[in-house]
């Protein structure tokens, strides 16, 4: 379980293994924190998960990393952030990730996550 309040951008692990039905993700995968850390310290966070596999149709609500552009997504193939499946998940489903036996909490780079902002807004809509 997660024990430090994570700052927008922050790469952690969710378990989404209990409590969710396919299509919504259903197993264990990085994800990025996207609500702001005043908004975080109550034992929920809004994130956006991590995906391998590529959307069936691109849209502007998915973010691309290329393969290896952080050594805590996957190194061989592309990631997709997919923002279309934003959701508030509780502490106790996120953890650190593991690389080199060392837990960690990273963060993307702030051009990065104004690119998930930008797909956020189309998610939520331009108001």
């Amino acid at each position: 379980m997660l024990t430090i309040i994570p700052d927008p951008g922050t790469v952690l692990i969710c378990d989404y293994d209990t409590g969710f039905i396919p299509p919504e993700m259903v197993k264990k995968r990085r994800i990025i924190v996207v609500s702001p850390k005043s908004m975080n310290n109550r034992g929920l966070c809004m994130v956006v998960p991590v995906s391998t596999t590529p959307p069936d149709n691109a849209l502007p609500v998915h973010v691309r990393f290329e393969p290896g552009q952080y050594r805590f997504f996957a190194r061989d193939v592309p990631c997709w952030a997919k923002c279309n499946m934003l959701a508030a998940v509780a502490y106790r489903r996120l953890d650190r990730i593991r690389i080199e036996n060392q837990f960690i909490a990273p963060r993307i780079d702030k051009n990065d996550f104004d690119r998930i902002r930008e797909a956020l807004s189309h998610v939520i809509g331009h108001y």
